[in-house]
Protein backbone atom coordinates (compact mmCIF):
# COMPACT_ATOMS: atom_id res chain seq x y z
CA UNK A 1 0.00 0.00 0.00
CA UNK A 2 3.37 1.88 1.16
CA UNK A 3 4.75 1.77 -2.40
CA UNK A 4 1.48 3.09 -4.01
CA UNK A 5 1.37 5.96 -2.27
CA UNK A 6 4.93 6.60 -3.39
CA UNK A 7 4.42 6.30 -6.61
CA UNK A 8 0.83 8.17 -6.38
CA UNK A 9 2.88 10.98 -5.19
CA UNK A 10 6.12 11.09 -6.90
CA UNK A 11 3.37 10.87 -10.19
CA UNK A 12 2.15 14.41 -8.73
CA UNK A 13 5.74 16.00 -7.97
CA UNK A 14 6.26 15.09 -11.71
CA UNK A 15 3.04 17.04 -12.53
CA UNK A 16 3.61 19.54 -10.65
CA UNK A 17 7.30 20.19 -11.82
CA UNK A 18 5.69 20.15 -15.59
CA UNK A 19 3.18 22.49 -14.89
CA UNK A 20 5.74 25.11 -13.08
CA UNK A 21 8.54 24.75 -15.62
CA UNK A 22 11.88 23.19 -15.86
CA UNK A 23 13.41 26.93 -14.72
CA UNK A 24 14.86 26.19 -11.20
CA UNK A 25 16.29 29.77 -9.37
CA UNK A 26 20.22 30.14 -9.37
CA UNK A 27 21.10 29.11 -5.26
CA UNK A 28 23.94 31.29 -4.16
CA UNK A 29 27.05 29.55 -3.75
CA UNK A 30 28.56 29.06 -0.02
CA UNK A 31 32.14 29.60 -1.04
CA UNK A 32 31.28 33.08 -3.29
CA UNK A 33 29.49 35.12 -0.59
CA UNK A 34 30.03 35.75 3.20
CA UNK A 35 27.04 35.73 5.68
CA UNK A 36 26.80 36.93 9.05
CA UNK A 37 23.90 35.46 11.21
CA UNK A 38 22.79 36.66 14.60
CA UNK A 39 21.69 34.69 17.74
CA UNK A 40 18.67 36.91 18.58
CA UNK A 41 15.22 36.41 16.81
CA UNK A 42 14.28 39.42 15.16
CA UNK A 43 17.06 41.08 14.99
CA UNK A 44 18.64 42.79 11.82
CA UNK A 45 21.21 40.30 10.01
CA UNK A 46 23.82 42.44 7.39
CA UNK A 47 25.62 40.43 4.98
CA UNK A 48 27.54 42.81 2.43
CA UNK A 49 27.79 41.35 -1.17
CA UNK A 50 31.32 42.63 -2.95
CA UNK A 51 30.30 41.40 -6.10
CA UNK A 52 27.45 43.88 -6.14
CA UNK A 53 28.80 46.52 -3.49
CA UNK A 54 25.36 46.31 -1.88
CA UNK A 55 24.42 45.02 1.83
CA UNK A 56 21.34 43.18 2.11
CA UNK A 57 19.42 43.19 5.22
CA UNK A 58 17.68 40.37 6.84
CA UNK A 59 15.37 39.45 9.35
CA UNK A 60 15.76 36.54 11.60
CA UNK A 61 12.55 34.96 13.21
CA UNK A 62 12.15 32.57 16.21
CA UNK A 63 10.22 29.41 15.52
CA UNK A 64 9.00 27.24 18.79
CA UNK A 65 8.17 24.02 17.57
CA UNK A 66 5.77 22.39 20.42
CA UNK A 67 5.93 18.69 20.80
CA UNK A 68 4.49 16.20 23.37
CA UNK A 69 7.97 14.96 24.24
CA UNK A 70 9.33 18.40 24.47
CA UNK A 71 9.48 22.10 22.70
CA UNK A 72 12.49 23.30 20.04
CA UNK A 73 13.27 26.69 18.80
CA UNK A 74 15.39 27.16 15.76
CA UNK A 75 15.97 30.54 13.79
CA UNK A 76 14.47 31.31 10.50
CA UNK A 77 15.25 33.54 7.80
CA UNK A 78 12.70 36.23 6.44
CA UNK A 79 10.69 34.50 3.65
CA UNK A 80 11.30 31.27 4.47
CA UNK A 81 8.86 28.48 3.48
CA UNK A 82 8.14 27.07 6.97
CA UNK A 83 8.77 23.99 5.40
CA UNK A 84 11.94 24.14 3.78
CA UNK A 85 13.25 25.80 7.16
CA UNK A 86 12.42 23.07 9.07
CA UNK A 87 14.56 21.07 6.83
CA UNK A 88 17.50 23.07 6.54
CA UNK A 89 17.72 23.27 10.38
CA UNK A 90 17.70 19.58 10.61
CA UNK A 91 16.17 19.49 14.22
CA UNK A 92 12.36 18.71 13.94
CA UNK A 93 10.64 17.04 10.45
CA UNK A 94 7.71 18.79 9.46
CA UNK A 95 6.15 14.93 8.22
CA UNK A 96 5.15 12.38 10.63
CA UNK A 97 6.91 9.02 10.46
CA UNK A 98 6.35 7.84 7.11
CA UNK A 99 5.15 10.53 5.57
CA UNK A 100 9.23 11.37 5.75
CA UNK A 101 9.65 9.80 2.60
CA UNK A 102 5.88 9.69 0.96
CA UNK A 103 5.27 13.33 0.39
CA UNK A 104 4.57 15.50 -2.47
CA UNK A 105 7.75 17.85 -1.70
CA UNK A 106 5.97 21.27 -1.14
CA UNK A 107 3.45 21.09 -4.21
CA UNK A 108 0.74 21.20 -1.01
CA UNK A 109 -0.76 18.09 -2.69
CA UNK A 110 -0.44 15.58 0.23
CA UNK A 111 -1.30 17.50 3.09
CA UNK A 112 1.65 15.71 5.51
CA UNK A 113 2.81 18.63 6.19
CA UNK A 114 -0.23 20.19 8.23
CA UNK A 115 0.67 22.30 11.20
CA UNK A 116 -0.82 24.76 13.43
CA UNK A 117 0.34 27.73 13.44
CA UNK A 118 -0.09 30.83 16.07
CA UNK A 119 2.52 34.30 15.85
CA UNK A 120 3.80 34.45 19.16
CA UNK A 121 4.88 38.05 18.37
CA UNK A 122 2.83 40.62 16.20
CA UNK A 123 0.07 39.64 13.62
CA UNK A 124 1.23 38.84 9.96
CA UNK A 125 3.87 36.32 11.33
CA UNK A 126 2.99 34.45 7.96
CA UNK A 127 2.25 35.13 4.79
CA UNK A 128 -0.21 35.05 3.15
CA UNK A 129 -2.52 35.85 6.33
CA UNK A 130 -5.45 33.36 5.09
CA UNK A 131 -5.03 29.78 3.36
CA UNK A 132 -3.83 29.97 -0.39
CA UNK A 133 -6.81 27.79 -2.92
CA UNK A 134 -3.73 25.20 -2.47
CA UNK A 135 -4.35 25.11 1.42
CA UNK A 136 -7.97 25.27 1.08
CA UNK A 137 -8.46 22.43 -1.23
CA UNK A 138 -6.42 19.98 0.44
CA UNK A 139 -6.94 21.01 4.05
CA UNK A 140 -10.68 20.32 2.98
CA UNK A 141 -10.23 16.89 1.76
CA UNK A 142 -9.99 14.13 3.82
CA UNK A 143 -8.43 12.70 6.14
CA UNK A 144 -8.23 16.91 6.80
CA UNK A 145 -11.32 19.17 6.62
CA UNK A 146 -13.81 17.35 9.45
CA UNK A 147 -15.59 19.82 11.81
CA UNK A 148 -12.97 19.69 14.70
CA UNK A 149 -10.48 21.50 12.29
CA UNK A 150 -8.29 24.04 14.12
CA UNK A 151 -8.69 27.05 11.91
CA UNK A 152 -5.42 27.68 12.70
CA UNK A 153 -4.05 24.50 10.47
CA UNK A 154 -2.06 25.36 8.10
CA UNK A 155 0.54 23.57 5.24
CA UNK A 156 3.93 24.54 6.20
CA UNK A 157 4.95 24.15 2.39
CA UNK A 158 2.67 27.16 1.82
CA UNK A 159 3.75 29.45 4.21
CA UNK A 160 6.33 31.82 4.49
CA UNK A 161 7.86 33.05 7.95
CA UNK A 162 7.55 37.09 8.82
CA UNK A 163 7.81 36.81 12.62
CA UNK A 164 8.12 34.55 15.73
CA UNK A 165 5.86 31.66 15.64
CA UNK A 166 4.81 29.03 17.69
CA UNK A 167 3.82 25.70 15.82
CA UNK A 168 2.15 22.35 16.98
CA UNK A 169 1.92 19.03 14.86
CA UNK A 170 -0.89 17.08 15.49
CA UNK A 171 -0.77 12.79 15.15
CA UNK A 172 -1.36 10.97 12.37
CA UNK A 173 0.47 10.47 8.81
CA UNK A 174 -1.37 13.80 7.49
CA UNK A 175 -1.36 15.49 11.04
CA UNK A 176 -4.79 14.89 11.14
CA UNK A 177 -5.74 13.51 14.78
CA UNK A 178 -6.11 16.08 17.57
CA UNK A 179 -3.24 14.78 19.95
CA UNK A 180 0.03 16.50 19.90
CA UNK A 181 2.72 14.69 18.06
CA UNK A 182 6.38 13.82 19.62
CA UNK A 183 9.06 15.63 17.09
CA UNK A 184 9.38 14.01 14.34
CA UNK A 185 13.45 13.18 13.69
CA UNK A 186 14.77 14.89 10.82
CA UNK A 187 15.63 12.36 7.72
CA UNK A 188 15.91 13.44 4.09
CA UNK A 189 16.35 11.18 1.45
CA UNK A 190 16.70 13.49 -1.29
CA UNK A 191 18.65 16.13 -0.08
CA UNK A 192 18.32 19.30 -1.34
CA UNK A 193 15.55 17.52 -3.80
CA UNK A 194 13.20 17.41 -0.73
CA UNK A 195 12.38 21.22 -1.00
CA UNK A 196 13.08 21.70 -5.14
CA UNK A 197 9.60 23.24 -5.49
CA UNK A 198 10.22 25.83 -3.42
CA UNK A 199 10.12 28.92 -5.29
CA UNK A 200 9.92 31.41 -2.42
CA UNK A 201 12.37 30.75 0.01
CA UNK A 202 15.33 33.71 -0.03
CA UNK A 203 18.15 32.26 -2.61
CA UNK A 204 20.61 34.84 -1.52
CA UNK A 205 20.43 33.49 2.13
CA UNK A 206 23.75 31.36 3.28
CA UNK A 207 23.42 29.94 6.17
CA UNK A 208 26.30 29.07 8.52
CA UNK A 209 26.98 26.37 10.79
CA UNK A 210 24.50 27.99 13.98
CA UNK A 211 21.60 27.86 11.11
Amino acid sequence: MEIVRLALIMMLVRLGSSLMGSKTPARASIKSRQFVSSSNADEDVVRHDDTSNTTVSKMVHQVTWRAADGDVSFPVHDGELLRTATLRRGLVSPHNGNARLINCRGLGTCGTCAVEVASSSAEGAVEPKERTKVESLRLSLPPHGGPSQSPHLRLACQIQVKGDLIVTKRTGFWGQYEQQAERSPMKTYFGELEFVMDRKSPTDTIEDENL
